[in-house]
C-alpha cells in the first residue's frame, strides 16, 4: 500500500491544464495600465527580497487590495512578472500563497480590462496566466477551485464575445468545470453557483452543435441548482432566466407546449423576482418576450402579441446607445413588431420594424458572431413590406440580405435549414414577379438543402417540406409536367403525415395544398383512393387544429373555419359514392372539440382496473378544464382569458395529453 501522498496524486481528477506554460510563451502586451505595470515591478522586487532577504515586501500585501477596476492606463509587460513570480515559488515555499494570490491578481485585471475595452490581448493573456498558474496549485488547495473558474470563465469569454465557434473551446470549459464539480463537496455553499455555470456551459455547446444530450445535461443542471439554492437567495431570478431559456430551446428543438408553458413560468418568475435597477432585469425582461413572441406563434394569442410588444418596447428604449446588447434587442422588437404588422395589418409596425432590424444590422460588423441573424430579419421585414407593396426593389432587397446571413451562418447552426427555406421562397416570389424560370431553380436548390438537413420529427421539418412542396406545385403551373406534378404531391403529403409535435396549422395546411392540387389537375388523372385519402388527412387533423389547449374563443373560430373543409371532403366523398365515409366525416366534425372525452368515456372502467391512479388523474383533469370551459361560455369572442388563467389551462391540457397517451 503507498503513501498517503501517493494515493493522493494517483486518485485526483484529471485537469484539463496539465502542462505548465512556457514562461517564453508569455508575451508583451502593449496596452495600458499603471497599476499592473506597477505590479509586475514591484513582484520582481518581491522575487529578490525572497532570493536574498528571505522576506517578502509588505507593499506587495497593500498592492493586492487595490481593485483591478481602480486603476489607470499604461504600459505594461507581463512576461517579467510572471517570471519573478517563478522565482519566488522556487526560493519559499511558504510565499506560494501569496504568489498565487498576485498572479490571480494579475489575470482578474487583466480580465476585468477585456471586459471594459475587448481588447483580445487582455483576454490572451490572462488566459496563458491561468495555464501557468493552474498546474502550479496541489488539488487540496482552496485556490485550485478559484483558478480552474476562472480559467473556464475567460474560455467562455474567449467563445463568446470574440466570435470563436471553436467547439473545441467549449469541450475544455465543460471538462474544466466538471472538475470543479468533483472538487465541489455536497456541502459548499457555492454548489449552486457551480452548477448552473456547468449548465451554462452545455446549453452553449447545444447552441453551437446542436448535440440534444448536450440540452438535457444543461436542464438538469439548471434543476440542480434551484434545488441546492437556500431560501431567500438573490440568484433564484437568474437561475430561473437560465432554466427558462434551455426549456424555450427544448420547445424550439422538439415543439413540446409543456416546455413551452414552464418557460414562460420560469421567466415570468425571474422578473417577477427582479427589481427594476438590476443589471439584468432587461435582460430577462427581453427573454421573457422571446417567449411570450414563440407562444403568439404557435398558439395564436393576442395577449401574448400584446405583452411581448410592451416588453420589447419597455426594453429597447431603457437600453442606452454603445451597450453590447443593444443590436440583439433591436432585432428582437423587430420581430415582434412583424408579428404586430401581419396580425393587426398597421403598417406602422411594419415601418417600426424595419427601422429595428436596420439599426441592429448598422451597429455590426462581418466579423460579429450574431450578424447573419440580424440579416436574415432585415430580409424577412423587407419580405413582408413587398408582400404589401409588391415594390420588387424590396423583394430583390430581401435575397441580398438573406443570401448575404446564409454565407455568414456556419453549416452546424441550427437556424441555417430556416434560413435556406425562407430564402428559396423569396427566390418563389420573384419567379412569379419576374417570370425567369432560374429563380425556380434557385428556390428549389435552397429548399431541398433545408429538408435534407433537417431530420425527422424536428419541429420545423413540415414547415421546409410544406415550402418545397408549393415551390414545385408553382413549377407545376408553369410547365404541367408530370415530375413537377408528382413532387409537389410527395412533399405535401410528407409534410402533413410528420411528427405531431410540430405546428397542427402548417400540417393541416399541406394537407389542403395537396387536395387543391389533386382536384384542379387535369393534366395527370389520380384515382379515387388518391383523393379520398388525401381529404381523410385533413378530417384526421382537424381535433389538432381546434386543440383541447387552445382558448374556448380560438376553438371556436378555428371551428368555424373548418367548416368548409369538413363540407368539402363530405361532399368528395358523396360524390365519389362513398356514403359511409362521408357519414363518418360529418360526425366527427360534428363532435370536433369534444372528441376525445367522448372517445374515453366507454374504456373508462378498464383504465381505473388496469391503471386506477391514470383514470383517477384523467377525471381530476377533465373535470378542471370542465369547470374552465363552463365558466366562459358567455365570453364575448374579442375578449381573451388572463394571461395566468390561460397558461394555467395550457398545461392541464398538456397533463391530459400525457395521460390520453400513456393509457
Amino acid at each position: 500500500m503507498g503513501s498517503p501522498d501517493t494515493v493522493a496524486v494517483e486518485a485526483r481528477p484529471r485537469c484539463p491544464v496539465e502542462e505548465q506554460i512556457p514562461l517564453t510563451t508569455i508575451t508583451s502586451i502593449d496596452q495600458k495600465d499603471d497599476g499592473i505595470s506597477a505590479l509586475c515591478r514591484l513582484l520582481h522586487s518581491v522575487s529578490e527580497n525572497l532570493r536574498y532577504k528571505s522576506h517578502r515586501s509588505d507593499q506587495l500585501d497593500d498592492l493586492l487590495l487595490v481593485r483591478p477596476g481602480d486603476w489607470s492606463p499604461q504600459y505594461m509587460d507581463l512576461s517579467e512578472a510572471v517570471l519573478a513570480a517563478r522565482l519566488a515559488l522556487d526560493v519559499s515555499l511558504d510565499d506560494q500563497a501569496t504568489m498565487y494570490e498576485v498572479l490571480d491578481h494579475i489575470g482578474s485585471s487583466l480580465r476585468a480590462r477585456f471586459d471594459l475595452r475587448r481588447d483580445q490581448h487582455d483576454l490572451k493573456n490572462a488566459l496563458l496566466i491561468r495555464r501557468f498558474l493552474i498546474p502550479l496549485i496541489p488539488y487540496e488547495h482552496s485556490y485550485k477551485c478559484t483558478q480552474l473558474i476562472a480559467f473556464a470563465d475567460e474560455l467562455l469569454a474567449q467563445f463568446e464575445c470574440l466570435g470563436n465557434k471553436d467547439v473545441d473551446i467549449l469541450n475544455r470549459v465543460i471538462s474544466t468545470r466538471n472538475l470543479v464539480m468533483k472538487l465541489t463537496g455536497d456541502s459548499d455553499e457555492d454548489k449552486h453557483r457551480r452548477l448552473v455555470d456547468l449548465g451554462t456551459a452545455f446549453r452553449t455547446r447545444y447552441k453551437q452543435s446542436g448535440e440534444p444530450g448536450d440540452l438535457t445535461a444543461a436542464l438538469k443542471y439548471f434543476d440542480l441548482a434551484l434545488e441546492a439554492l437556500p431560501s431567500d437567495c438573490p440568484y433564484e431570478s437568474s437561475y430561473l432566466n437560465s432554466l427558462g431559456n434551455a426549456l424555450y430551446d427544448r420547445f424550439i428543438r422538439l415543439g413540446e407546449i409543456d416546455d413551452l408553458a414552464r418557460a414562460k413560468a420560469c421567466l415570468r418568475r425571474a422578473v417577477a423576482l427582479t427589481d427594476e435597477g438590476h443589471t439584468e432585469a432587461h435582460t430577462w425582461m427581453n427573454n421573457l418576450g422571446n417567449v411570450l413572441h414563440a407562444s403568439f406563434k404557435r398558439l395564436g394569442e393576442r395577449a401574448d402579441l400584446d405583452e411581448a410588444l410592451q416588453l420589447h418596447r419597455q426594453v429597447s428604449r431603457d437600453t442606452p446607445d454603445g451597450h453590447p446588447e443593444l443590436p440583439a434587442r433591436m432585432s428582437d422588437l423587430g420581430r415582434v413588431l412583424q408579428a404586430g404588422f401581419e396580425h393587426y395589418n398597421d403598417t406602422q409596425y411594419l415601418d417600426e420594424a424595419i427601422a429595428a432590424h436596420e439599426r441592429a444590422v448598422a451597429l455590426t460588423s462581418d466579423e460579429h458572431p450574431d450578424r447573419a441573424a440580424w440579416l436574415n430579419g432585415l430580409g424577412s421585414v423587407l419580405y413582408s413590406r413587398f408582400m404589401l407593396t409588391r415594390k420588387i426593389e424590396d423583394l430583390k432587397s430581401s435575397i441580398q440580405h438573406r443570401s448575404h446571413a446564409i454565407e455568414l451562418t456556419p453549416n452546424a447552426d441550427l437556424e441555417k435549414a430556416t434560413r435556406l427555406c425562407d430564402l428559396g421562397s423569396a427566390f418563389r416570389a420573384l419567379f412569379t414577379a419576374e417570370r425567369q424560370p432560374s429563380d425556380l431553380k434557385r428556390a428549389i436548390e435552397n429548399q431541398q438543402r433545408a429538408v435534407d438537413t433537417t431530420p425527422d420529427g424536428l419541429p420545423d421539418k413540415p414547415t421546409f417540406l410544406y415550402n418545397l412542396g408549393i415551390t414545385f406545385r408553382t413549377c407545376y403551373g408553369h410547365d404541367q409536367s408530370r415530375e413537377h406534378f408528382e413532387a409537389a404531391i410527395t412533399y405535401l403529403r410528407e409534410a402533413a403525415l410528420q411528427s405531431s409535435r410540430s405546428d397542427a396549422s402548417i400540417r393541416l395546411q399541406s394537407a389542403v395544398s395537396c387536395v387543391e392540387l389533386l382536384a384542379e389537375n387535369t393534366q395527370h388523372p389520380v384515382s379515387v383512393e388518391s383523393m379520398l385519402e388525401a381529404h381523410g388527412r385533413v378530417i384526421r387533423m382537424l381535433p389538432e387544429v381546434a386543440w383541447f389547449g387552445y382558448d374556448i374563443d380560438r376553438r371556436y373560430q378555428e371551428s368555424a373555419r373548418l367548416g368548409s373543409l369538413i363540407s368539402d371532403s363530405v361532399a368528395a366523398a358523396i360524390r365519389h359514392e362513398r356514403l359511409d365515409l362521408a357519414v363518418q366525416w360529418l360526425e366527427e366534425g360534428r363532435s370536433i372539440i369534444w372528441t376525445q372525452i367522448i372517445s374515453l368515456r366507454a374504456p373508462l372502467d378498464d383504465l381505473n382496473v388496469q391503471h386506477p391512479h391514470l383514470a383517477h388523474e384523467f377525471w381530476d383533469i377533465s373535470r378542471k378544464l370542465q369547470a374552465a370551459v363552463s365558466s366562459r361560455i358567455d365570453v364575448k369572442v374579442d375578449e381573451s382569458l388572463p394571461m395566468q388563467e390561460a397558461d394555467l389551462h395550457r398545461q392541464l391540457v398538456v397533463q391530459y395529453d400525457h395521460i390520453v397517451t400513456e393509457a
